[in-house]
């Protein structure tokens, strides 16, 4: 299974990164930008602790690093005590990430607290409720033709997230992308060619495509699916979340509101609404004491064969 990046969440992470100041770099307060994601069932992950810079700047992963934190994640119970500290270190190769001393495996359902003392910054604090695990009960086929009669779809179990239905992210790595196998949605939007038409793949900058080895879809709540006696969720891959023909690997992750408010807010961001600039309001995130995303997953995963 493909190390968990959330690429999806990491380039959006730029908006933190960049800070709020669109004005004048005089105007700019540094804030420290959080970044670590919880997989239920897997072990601890790294937390990443930088600056922020103004918007004209140059961002540098290095120089920006936070290097001398003092950081920590806890497993609350469910009156919110401490039941379980796990202490993190600064690795000095990779400024401004902190690994695990010691081993957890992350456990749905429960809520998971970060606590991080940055000198000069105060204490940055956050919380995650983990999605419940889910499995994989059936797959409708493991080959599907493009946008053909049959959508690629699995029955799943359900997820549990306290308050809310569970919401749901596709995330498409492509096990050998390549110009020629690009699906026609992707090749018009990409390099203008459009369905039918002649081209060279050689002819073209392969580097292109490196934004979409990793493609994720919007999140969809489960009130879009179908529901089954048995008690199993239908979810279908969209067509539109398949860059390339071939086989890819399908992440299907549970997202925590922390994930699920970026992501959203996110899309408004990037031009995903019909707000004026004036009218589009500040990502949503979750952190005390800083910005960034400390959130959580719950996510199964197969594979799809996608032909022509």
């Amino acid at each position: 299974m493909m190390k968990m990046s959330l690429k999806f969440l990491s380039i959006g992470l730029a908006v933190f990164v960049a800070g709020c100041d669109t004005t004048s770099n005089s105007l700019h307060e540094d804030e420290v930008i959080v970044e670590s994601y919880l997989i239920s069932g897997e072990e601890l992950p790294e937390v990443r602790l930088s600056l922020s810079t103004s918007i004209d700047a140059i961002y540098n992963a290095t120089a920006l690093g936070i290097r001398d934190a003092t950081v920590s994640i806890s497993l609350l119970t469910a009156s919110g005590a401490v039941e379980s500290e796990f202490g993190f270190v600064h690795n000095p190769a990779r400024p401004g990430i902190y690994e695990p001393v010691a081993g957890h495996v992350i456990l749905p359902e429960r809520t998971y607290a970060l606590a991080a003392t940055v000198p000069g910054h105060g204490i940055v604090t956050a919380q995650t409720i983990v999605p419940g695990q889910f499995n994989i009960e059936r797959l409708s086929a493991n080959t599907v033709q493009y946008q053909g009669p049959l959508q690629f779809e699995q029955d799943v179990t359900e997820s549990v997230y306290p308050n809310r239905q569970s919401v749901f992210v596709f995330t498409l790595e492509a096990l050998d992308p390549n110009i020629a196998d690009l699906t026609p949605l992707y090749l018009d939007a990409i390099y203008e060619i459009s369905s039918g038409e002649e081209f060279d793949p050689d002819s073209l900058d392969a580097s292109e495509l490196e934004e979409f080895f990793l493609n994720a879809s919007p999140p969809i709540n489960e009130g879009n699916y179908v529901q089954n006696s048995d008690g199993t969720l239908t979810i279908a891959l969209p067509w539109f979340a398949i860059a390339f023909y071939g086989e890819s690997n399908v992440l299907t992750s549970a997202i925590d509101d922390s994930i699920f408010d970026f992501m959203r807010y996110q899309q408004v961001q990037q031009g995903g609404s019909t707000l004026s600039p004036g009218e589009i309001p500040n990502v949503l995130d979750h952190i005390e004491g800083g910005r960034g995303v400390f959130g959580s997953v719950a996510r199964v995963s197969s594979v799809v064969n996608v032909t022509r």
